[in-house]
């Protein structure tokens, strides 16, 4: 501006004249526009680059606090993964990640542990590579190809299978989609080396399938065996026959040598006939001295009666044990398929029949079963009659095993035990003579009985509001719709709470009549008697019936409980039944305590209650126990001590 106005004085100085001052008027004018505009633009450019300067100060600061947001974005974006690789890596799986294209995003340390690599897989490995490297060591490929159909006949698919190794591991195989935003972006895959809890499973199912004394199998495995082979024989027409084996007088070396001697024994004849049998043959022991065998595939019966005889005459003669000589012999029934039966319980019960023809025949014979065998018949009918007339006679008594509370050998109640003794003073097995009961029908009117006497001793104790008494009930007792009503009008009728009753089923009859007795079982349960599940663990595989049934107590049976202080696999059953039973909130009480370690184990292991020679036999009644529990409910000092 200020040369704006030094030009305009000089040129006015030299046009002196007006005619020249017009002249040059018109471009004065114009000199002065152009140098007002420049005054102009340059004021807007000042302006202009004032704003811009502000605005790149706040861009500059903006971009600052970004490039912080970013590094702190990034400091937890590596902690995140650092994570991610140690979660990963501390897994127990081995895990792969592959993306859609193969590409292998992620893998864990693990992974080379489960497949047994020198090295991480290499950056360019892809899932057909590590297929490839794992078929390379199952021990059948095709059921690794079977399962890749699966996964590639579902990409959003979760899948699982397990594959035995060809170097005797086992291995479990999972895989999954991975997804980012609902979309498929890769898969994951993880497998993890399941060998021991695999080993452990076959040592639980081997002891629930099989004896723990003789390592036989127990009558479900056979039964199992029974049926698959009668399957094979019917769709082959083939023959096969089923052989009962009992052993003569072996209660003879129980009372002259003792139980350990006997269960020795048993274990000897056991391998003693495993060793004389054929490859196919499925032996198997049925409990007490009772042996059963299924030959498969016979010719005819020349062939069944020269195993038979190759049997009786390898228990004839004498067996040499500890120094000791004994004589061990063996009564052998045969049935026939086809024309004995055609179900395994059905050939079961006339092997068995025949055994005891041939018991009655002289004993270390062989009987093969006959529909009309007149002795069997009168010997049933014979048995029937004295069990008609033997409760009127007084041959019926009870007798009494404490239970108690494990911690500190109180006295909370008893269990109810049937003894019978003939016209000729010869006590009758309970397994004998219930059985026979239940056939003839007999069974129901000796069952109130029992009921009745066993009420009328807990109303004798000194607290029967602090007592209770266990009672079993048979099979036939549960298919009588009346049975709450009377074991119900029983218990009233005596003034007693009905919480002091506890009825004692086992799993057979729990599965066999399970219709029948879930109604009568749920009108007890719900009037306040307790029901309890014997000798658990030894019937049916299923513990379905855990679930529905109304109980209140699972009693683990002898046969775990005996084995506990020596056995291992022995400790984890019992442990694993008394875990279910806190698990559904059952009470759980341990049968055949013989001795303080086994009651201190039972007691580590969280089991309450129990009962055993340990803390008393069965006798007419507990006059020692009751003395010596004080007025507290609590015993002076534990049973048996």
């Amino acid at each position: 501006m200020t040369l704006h106005r030094l030009l305009l004085r000089q040129l006015r100085r030299h046009a002196v004249d007006e005619t020249r001052q017009r002249e040059l008027a018109g471009f004065l004018h114009a000199v002065s526009q152009a140098y007002e505009q420049a005054d102009t633009d340059r004021n807007l450019l000042d302006r202009s680059l004032q704003l811009t300067s502000r605005e790149l100060v706040e861009r500059y600061e903006q971009l600052q606090a970004q490039l912080r947001r970013l590094e702190s974005s990034e400091e937890e974006l590596r902690h995140s993964l650092s994570l991610l690789h140690a979660t990963l890596d501390a897994s127990g799986e081995g895990m792969a990640v592959f993306a859609l294209d193969g590409k292998l995003v992620q893998q864990n340390k693990r992974l080379q542990a489960v497949f047994q690599l020198t090295a991480p897989l290499a950056a360019d490995a892809t899932p057909s590579r590590l297929i490839h490297t794992l078929a390379r060591r199952v021990a059948q490929p095709a059921a690794l190809l079977g399962f890749m159909r699966r996964v590639a006949a579902s990409p959003e698919g979760r899948l699982q299978a397990q594959f035995g190794l060809a170097d005797g591991r086992q291995l479990s195989v999972f895989t999954q989609p991975q997804l980012m935003e609902d979309r498929v972006a890769g898969r994951v895959w993880c497998f993890r080396d399941i060998t021991e809890q695999h080993r452990q499973e076959q040592r639980i199912r081997h002891q629930a399938e099989h004896d723990s004394l003789t390592g036989l199998p127990n009558r479900a495995r056979f039964e199992q065996g029974l049926a698959l082979a009668l399957e094979r024989a019917s769709a082959q027409h083939t023959q096969l026959a089923v052989m009962f084996i009992d052993l003569d007088h072996f209660k003879r070396i129980n009372d002259s040598h003792g139980h350990q001697v006997g269960d020795q024994v048993l274990a000897k004849v056991a391998a003693m006939l495993h060793a004389i049998l054929r490859d196919d043959d499925l032996l198997a022991r049925m409990g007490g001295d009772e042996f059963i065998l299924l030959l498969d595939r016979i010719d005819g019966p020349a062939q069944t009666e020269a195993i038979a005889r190759r049997i009786t005459d390898t228990l004839s003669a004498p067996l040499e044990l500890d120094e000791r000589r004994l004589q061990v012999q063996a009564s052998v029934g045969i049935a026939l398929y086809p024309q004995d039966g055609a179900h395994p319980a059905e050939l079961i019960s006339r092997a068995d029949m025949a055994m005891y023809e041939a018991k009655l025949r002289g004993r270390s014979a062989i009987r093969y079963f006959a529909p009309g065998i007149e002795r069997q018949r009168r010997r049933e009918t014979e048995l029937h009659e004295q069990l008609a007339g033997a409760l009127e006679r007084g041959e019926f008594r009870l007798v009494f095993q404490p239970q108690v509370l494990l911690a500190d050998g109180a006295l909370i109640g008893a269990e109810a035990l049937l003894r019978w003794t003939d016209p000729m003073g010869r006590p009758v097995s309970p397994t004998v003579f219930v059985p026979a009961a239940e056939r003839s029908g007999l069974i129901r009117p000796l069952g109130d009985w029992v009921l009745g006497q066993a009420l009328d001793w807990l109303c004798r104790t000194p607290r029967p509001d602090r007592m209770r008494v266990a009672v079993n009930l048979s099979a036939r007792q549960l298919d009588d719709p009346q049975l709450a009503e009377r074991i119900l009008d029983q218990v009233q009728r005596r003034g007693l709470g009905a919480e002091r009753l506890e009825l004692e089923v086992t799993e057979s009859m729990l599965m066999e009549n399970r219709e029948a007795c879930i109604d009568s079982l749920r009108q007890l349960r719900a009037a306040g008697v307790r029901i309890a599940v014997d000798d658990f663990g030894t019937g049916y595989s299923s513990l379905n019936y855990l679930r529905f049934l109304p109980i209140d107590v699972l009693k683990i049976d002898r046969s775990f409980v005996k084995d506990m202080a020596d056995a291992e696999d022995a400790r984890a059953i019992v442990r694993s039944i008394i875990d279910l039973a806190r698990n559904l909130g059952l009470e759980v009480v341990a049968e055949g305590i013989e001795d303080a370690l086994t009651a201190s184990l039972l007691l580590e292991m969280g089991c309450p209650l129990g009962q055993g020679y340990h803390f008393g036999r069965p006798a007419d009644a507990l006059p020692a126990a009751l003395a010596a529990t004080d007025t507290a409910g609590r015993r002076s000092k534990p049973l048996g001590a």
